[in-house]
C-alpha cells in the first residue's frame, strides 16, 4: 500500500463526517427504535421491520439489475429481553449472586434464543420466495439467505434501486422503501438490502519515511524507531509472568492478510508466534485485498501483549451480523478485538442482541475508538455500544528504547492532518449505570448518552508489514484495540488459573475502578492533549483528571490493573492420585492439579523430606522397591502464599511382575466363609488375602 493511500484515506474521513451529519436524524430514529426492542417484553405480534433505505430523499437512478444475486440476512429476536439484560447487569455486579457466572452458547439458545418454530417459519418464508437459505446459525437470531433481486423485491414488498452520492462519488443500491415481509413472520431486521456504508479500518498506514511525522519521536527498539514486538509489554507489563497461557482472541476482519507479512512481523520481533485459524464466511475466500495491513496488524499485536495465547482466530467476512453472531455461537475466545468501523444504516438491534450474547457468556469485546478526533454528528458502528469498550489512541514515550513507560499524551495530528483518538457523545445509547456519576465539567462529556472512550493505548510510531512483505509505519487506534484485548488475555489467564471465571465485560469494573482509591494504581491518567479538529471546535475534547472523551481512564498501568481485574490467590491443590498401589521392579507415575495466580513453583516430599529435582506436576517413581512406600505430598508456592497437600500415600507389594488375578476368573457358591489367597509368579511367597 503506497502513502498515496493515507491522503486517500484522510479524504474519505472527511466526506464520511460531512455524510454523517446528513443522515444522523434518520440514524437516531432508528437507535432510539432498536433500543426500545431490546428492552421490550417478548409479545406474541411479531416485531416490526426496520431497514430504512439510506437516502430516502435521493432520487433514484436506475433499478438494480433484477436478476442479480444477493446475499443477505434475516434476523429474529430474542425472547425474555428484560431478564437478559437483568443478567448482564448481575453478572458484572460483585454483591449478585450471578456474578461472573456465565452461560454457555446452549444456555443462552434455550432462555433467550428465538423458538425452533419461529426460526422455521422464517426459514419457509425464505424457501417459499424461491430464497436460498445459506446458512442456519445455532442460536436462531440470523439466518443467512440468498436470491435473485426480483424474489427480494417480490418477498419484501420493496424494489431495489439505484443512487448516487456525490459526496463519496459512489453508486450505491438500496431499497426505495422500507422492506415488509409479504407474509407475517417474527422477523426483526432485514440486514444487508443496500451497500451505502462498508466497514472501514480505523488505522492507517505510513511510509516509513513520513514517520518524521508522528510526534513525539519514538523509542521503540526497532532500527527504525519503531515500537515492535516486546516493546509493548515493557511499557505497559514490565516484569509481568502472565502471557496469555491458555488464552485465545478472536479477531472480527473484512479482509485477509498475507502469511509472508506475519512471518515477517515474528522474525523482525523475535516472536515465537501463536497457531492462526481461518474462518472464512459470507463466501470469502482468504484473498488479500486493499486493507490487508489491518488483518495483519491486528494479527501481530495482539499475540505482543499475549505471547502464548493458545490461538488467534481471525473471522472473516462481509457482514458484520454474520461474523459477530458466529463468533458468539463458536464461544472459543473470551477475548474479542474490532479495529473496524461502519456507519449504521440498519442492523442495529440484531448487533445489540449478539452484544448481549458476548456479555452473558463472559466475552469482552474491544473495538477501536476511530481515527477522526472528536465526534459530532453521530459515532459508528459498534464503539458506542456499552457492550464494548471503547479504546481510544495515544502517543508513548518510554525512558529508553524498548524500556517502561514514561509519559503519554492523547494522540492527534490536528490540525495539519485530520487524525486523531477518536472520542465523543453518543445519539444512540443513554448513559450506562456505571458510566453515571462522573463530573463532566471539566470534560465536556454528557450525563444523559454515552461518552467514549473508555481507555486508551499506543497509537502511533509502531511498525509492521503489509502487501506481501512491505514494512510500514502505523497510527490508529486499529493498533490500540488488539494490544488491549492482549491485556484482557493475560487478566483471564490470572482469573481461570484462580480458580474463577472469565471477567467478562470489561465496563463495569474499569468504571468502578476509575471512580475508586485505586485509580492510579490501575490507569496511567492521560492529562495533556486533545482530539479537537475541524468540525468540533476549539471545545471539544481535552484530557483532563480521571475520565475524558480523548483517552478514557487512561492507559493500563501494569499488573496494578491486573489484579484489581482478577485479585491474585494463594494455591490450593484441586486434585490428587490419593492412595495408590505399586509393585517391586515397577514404575508408578503420581499426578496432582492446582490453582492459582500464576507462576506456580512446585516441590514434592516424601515423608516431609524434600525430593532433589521433583519440581513438576507429576512424579515418575522408577524400580519401586519395599522402602518406596510412605507418603508423597507436594508444596506450591506462588507470590501470594505456599500450600502443602498430601498426593498420594503409596503401598508395595514385593515381587509381583504380573498379577495372577488378571487372566484368570474365580467363581465360588455355597455359604460360609472363604478365605482367598494369592501368590507372586516369582518366589510363591504370599504377599495378601481377603476373605
Amino acid at each position: 500500500m503506497k502513502t498515496g493511500f493515507s491522503v486517500l484515506w484522510l479524504v474519505s474521513l472527511r466526506q464520511e463526517r460531512v455524510i454523517r451529519g446528513r443522515h444522523w436524524l434518520l440514524m437516531l430514529l432508528q437507535r432510539i427504535f432498536a433500543l426500545t426492542l431490546m428492552v421490550a417484553p417478548s409479545v406474541g405480534a411479531p416485531p416490526q421491520v426496520i431497514s430504512f433505505p439510506t437516502s430516502p430523499t435521493v432520487p433514484a437512478t436506475g433499478r438494480f439489475p433484477p436478476r442479480t444475486e444477493l446475499q443477505f440476512l434475516l434476523t429474529l429476536p430474542l425472547r425474555n429481553r428484560v431478564a437478559l439484560q437483568q443478567l448482564i447487569a448481575d453478572q458484572g455486579n460483585p454483591s449478585s449472586k450471578h456474578y461472573h457466572q456465565y452461560l454457555t452458547p446452549e444456555e443462552f439458545s434455550l432462555r433467550f434464543g428465538p423458538t425452533t418454530e419461529d426460526y422455521d417459519a422464517v426459514a419457509a418464508f425464505a424457501t417459499a420466495h424461491q430464497l436460498r437459505i445459506v446458512q442456519r446459525h445455532p442460536n436462531r437470531t440470523v439466518l443467512d439467505v440468498c436470491g435473485s433481486v426480483e424474489n427480494i423485491e417480490h418477498a419484501f414488498q420493496s424494489d431495489l434501486r439505484l443512487y448516487r452520492n456525490e459526496d463519496r462519488n459512489i453508486t450505491y443500491f438500496s431499497p426505495d422503501r422500507p422492506p415488509k415481509p409479504a407474509q407475517p413472520v417474527p422477523l426483526l431486521e432485514v440486514i444487508g438490502l443496500d451497500n451505502f456504508s462498508t466497514p472501514r479500518p480505523a488505522g492507517m498506514l505510513l511510509s516509513l519515511a513520513l514517520k518524521s511525522k508522528a510526534r513525539p519521536q519514538a523509542l521503540g527498539s526497532d532500527s527504525t524507531g519503531l515500537y515492535i514486538g516486546k516493546d509493548f509489554r515493557s511499557a505497559y507489563m514490565p516484569g509481568s509472568v502472565l502471557t496469555g497461557l491458555g488464552e485465545s482472541i478472536a479477531l472480527v476482519e473484512f479482509d485477509s492478510y498475507y502469511t509472508n507479512d506475519i512471518s515477517s512481523y515474528l522474525n523482525r520481533a523475535n516472536l515465537t508466534g501463536v497457531p492462526l485459524t481461518n474462518i472464512y464466511l459470507n463466501g470469502v475466500s482468504g484473498v488479500p485485498g486493499m486493507y490487508n495491513s489491518e488483518v495483519s496488524l491486528n494479527i501481530c499485536l495482539a499475540q505482543c501483549m499475549a505471547p502464548a495465547l493458545t490461538k488467534i482466530l481471525v473471522y472473516q467476512g462481509t457482514n458484520p451480523i454474520t461474523i459477530l453472531n458466529k463468533i458468539a455461537t463458536d464461544n472459543a475466545a473470551r477475548q474479542i478485538c474490532c479495529s473496524w468501523l461502519w456507519t449504521q444504516t440498519n442492523g442495529t438491534a440484531s448487533l445489540d442482541q449478539i452484544l448481549s450474547q458476548f456479555a452473558a457468556q463472559g466475552q469482552s469485546f474491544f473495538c477501536a475508538s476511530g481515527d477522526t478526533g472528536a465526534y459530532t454528528a453521530g459515532i459508528p458502528s459498534p464503539t458506542d455500544s456499552p457492550l464494548a469498550t471503547s479504546v481510544g489512541g495515544t502517543s508513548l514515550t518510554v525512558l529508553s528504547a524498548g524500556g517502561i513507560w514514561f509519559s503519554e499524551q492523547v494522540w492527534s495530528w490536528q490540525p495539519n492532518y485530520f487524525v486523531g483518538s477518536g472520542g465523543g457523545v453518543s445519539s444512540n445509547y443513554t448513559i450506562p449505570s456505571w458510566q453515571s456519576g462522573i463530573n463532566s465539567s471539566a470534560n465536556g462529556g454528557s450525563t444523559k448518552n454515552r461518552n467514549i472512550p473508555d481507555v486508551t493505548m499506543v497509537a502511533e510510531n509502531i511498525f509492521g508489514f503489509a502487501n506481501n512483505g512491505t514494512p510500514y509505519g502505523i497510527v490508529g487506534t486499529s493498533a490500540a484495540a488488539p494490544l488491549w484485548a492482549g491485556v484482557c488475555a493475560l487478566a483471564n489467564q490470572q482469573s481461570i488459573s484462580g480458580g474463577k471465571g472469565p471477567v467478562g465485560l470489561l465496563n463495569p469494573a474499569l468504571y468502578a475502578i476509575g471512580k475508586g482509591t485505586n485509580y492510579i494504581l490501575a490507569f496511567h491518567d492521560i492529562t495533556s492533549g486533545n482530539n479537537t479538529n475541524q468540525t468540533s471546535g476549539t471545545n471539544r475534547y481535552f484530557a483532563t483528571i480521571g475520565y475524558d472523551l480523548c483517552s478514557g481512564w487512561g492507559s493500563p498501568n501494569g499488573m496494578g490493573l491486573i489484579n484489581l481485574l482478577s485479585p491474585p490467590v494463594a494455591p490450593v491443590v484441586t486434585s490428587s492420585s490419593n492412595s495408590v498401589v505399586g509393585f517391586t521392579g515397577q514404575s508408578v507415575k503420581l499426578t496432582f492439579t492446582a490453582i492459582g495466580t500464576p507462576l506456580l513453583s512446585y516441590q514434592w516430599r516424601f515423608n516431609g523430606i524434600p525430593i532433589a529435582g521433583a519440581t513438576s506436576t507429576e512424579l515418575i517413581l522408577n524400580n519401586l522397591g519395599l522402602q518406596s512406600a510412605g507418603i508423597y505430598s507436594v508444596s506450591v508456592t506462588n507470590s501470594y502464599g505456599t500450600t502443602t497437600s498430601v498426593v498420594a500415600n503409596l503401598q508395595i507389594i514385593e515381587g509381583v511382575d504380573t498379577p495372577l488375578w488378571s487372566p484368570w476368573h474365580l467363581a465360588l457358591s455355597g455359604s460360609g466363609l472363604f478365605v482367598l489367597a494369592w501368590r507372586t509368579l516369582s518366589n510363591g511367597r504370599v504377599r495378601g488375602q481377603t476373605g
